[in-house]
């Protein structure tokens, strides 16, 4: 995937992931503070290789972005020196990067980033 580099990496594959795998993989992001969504719902690697962006929304992950006192509210933008995501997305292109590294299957209904 073009421009996407995963940080972070775990030797289990995602499918076998409990809740705190998930977190910790949500951490490497920069978006630990959902780690009370994921362990009330429950969110497994299981479930998480399954979520799009509206299940993702449900969880309470947000489609914004702040940068100093600025709320981006596109999924995607360039700006003079970096690029910036909204989290689902960033969740997404993850799971979908560690998916492939861990040959998980990519099935209908998954979420693959845009030709």
């Amino acid at each position: 995937m073009q421009g996407m580099r995963l940080s972070w990496a775990s030797p289990q594959n995602i499918i076998l992931w409990e809740e705190d795998q998930v977190h910790d993989f949500l951490c490497s992001l920069g978006f630990a503070g959902y780690g009370e969504q994921i362990r009330a719902e429950g969110i497994t690697g299981e479930v998480l290789i399954h979520c799009n962006h509206e299940a993702l929304k449900d969880l309470g992950i947000h489609s914004v972005v702040r940068i100093g006192n600025a709320l981006l509210y596109r999924l995607e933008m360039v700006t003079d020196d970096c690029r910036v995501q909204g989290h689902r997305l960033a969740i997404l292109k993850g799971v979908y990067q560690l998916k492939l590294q861990h040959d998980v299957p990519i099935e209908e209904g998954h979420w693959v980033p845009p030709c």
